[in-house]
């Protein structure tokens, strides 16, 4: 999935990278349920508890991360038109 979410980025136009950054966030979500259930087997179990705690940080992190990212994007359209020089009626 982020494969695919990562060639729609690339390959698409803007309207349909929406749609491949719906894929790929999809993606990380199911690598980190993926990463999540695999360090419950690998890890000790007296250690468990630190080692969820801080993929849950680094999840956090990245969903504040994704927060910016769609505030941001949100405001990019609005920054476009301001920018652009007035047009002139004849």
């Amino acid at each position: 999935m982020l494969a695919l979410g990562g060639l729609g980025f690339t390959l698409t136009a803007v309207p349909l990278g929406w749609g491949a950054a719906l894929v790929f966030v999809t993606g990380l979500g199911l690598l980190e349920v993926a990463a999540t259930t695999r360090a419950q087997q690998l890890v000790p179990e007296g250690l468990r508890g630190r080692v969820i705690g801080a993929l849950m940080g680094v999840n956090a992190l990245g969903l504040t991360l994704d927060a910016a990212l769609a505030l941001l994007a949100a405001l990019w359209p609005p920054a476009l038109r301001a920018q652009r020089p007035p047009s002139r009626q004849a």
